[in-house]
């Protein structure tokens, strides 16, 4: 019987290669004979040859404690703008954070840039980043497998929780699955798969001070380490296959405040939300091209849909200053 099982296994992930069958699954009938887990954690870092994540731009961007502070440019926000932002805040009362890169000139721009926020599932694009890394390396393979255990559970966005125990997905699935519907459970799975020290060492060559552990599993950051770690994700996209793969995956998901408020065709983005605080982060293809990072601490996401419009009403601001 467990011949049988593991001939069926290999038949059906033949069947289903790395660029195809996006939602692989595989369910096996008697678990207790045939174990299916990673042979290694991969938690060492490796950096892609193919890319340099430690050479980011806008690393050493600094901000003043209060109002709006400009990098690497001598434009200011109008007055006008100023007082709209001021607006929203008052409106709505609570703290929030804002950081752009117009990813042309590099002008970037801050407001509470440095204050520290729960991740939520902004985290996942990051971590993505760091599995799609380790592929592209050789030191994983979309085609590894990972069991769904009860130690995985967590309730929340995605389906996989629907799932029965011992469910076999392949990896690609899972991050399809994390990157597309924000599944909970998929993450947790990855990150039993690629482990923590190896991204949070990621992190640290981006800049970050931002860490994950088993005992806290999204962490804090700052709108500016986010924006770096979208730095980072936009110089890989060009870099591998790997690359290229994680781009369409996060320009094609769900829940993109960024693209239902903005309307232009291309944002790659992953948005975050929990019972403290709405964010959204991305690259914007819009009248320029630009990171966008908003992070609040909101219980209604409404306020993250005027911030959006406001960021964005500065880069057109930016726009028309540079001409």
């Amino acid at each position: 019987m467990k011949i049988f099982l593991v001939v069926l296994l290999i038949l059906i992930l033949t069947s289903c290669n790395s660029g195809e069958g996006i939602d692989t699954v595989v369910t096996l009938v008697d678990m207790n004979k045939l174990e299916l887990t990673p042979v290694t954690k991969k938690d060492e870092i490796h950096d892609n040859p193919k890319t340099d994540i430690s050479s980011i731009h806008n690393k050493n961007d600094r901000f003043d404690e209060e109002g709006i502070t400009i990098n690497h440019s001598e434009y200011t926000v109008s007055e006008t703008k100023q007082n709209k932002l001021t607006e929203i805040l008052n409106k709505y009362k609570f703290d929030a954070g804002i950081y752009l890169i117009d990813l042309d000139t590099k002008m970037s721009l801050g407001y509470n840039a440095d204050m520290k926020f729960s991740t939520a599932s902004t985290v996942k694009a990051g971590y993505a980043l760091y599995c799609f890394n380790q592929i592209a390396v050789g030191h994983a393979k979309f085609t590894d497998l990972m069991t769904f255990r009860e130690k995985h559970l967590i309730t929340g966005s995605g389906d996989t929780q629907n799932s029965e125990f011992g469910t076999v997905f392949t990896i690609r699935a899972l991050l399809y699955r994390m990157l597309y519907n924000s599944d909970n459970v998929a993450y947790y799975m990855l990150l039993d798969f690629f482990g923590f020290d190896g991204y949070n060492a990621m992190m640290k060559q981006i800049g970050c001070e931002h860490e994950i552990s088993n005992a806290d599993k999204w962490g804090n950051y700052s709108p500016h380490e986010l924006g770096l770690i979208w730095e980072a994700i936009y110089n890989f996209k060009d870099t591998c296959d790997e690359g290229k793969l994680l781009w369409d995956y996060l320009t094609n998901n769900l829940y993109n405040e960024l693209k239902d408020t903005l309307k232009y065709d291309v944002i790659a983005h992953k948005s975050g939300w929990n019972p403290v605080g709405y964010h959204d982060a991305g690259v914007v293809f819009g009248v320029r091209d630009y990171i966008a990072v908003i992070m609040t601490r909101a219980g209604k996401n409404l306020c993250l849909y005027e911030l959006i419009r406001w960021v964005d009403e500065v880069v057109i601001e930016y726009d028309d200053w540079l001409v």
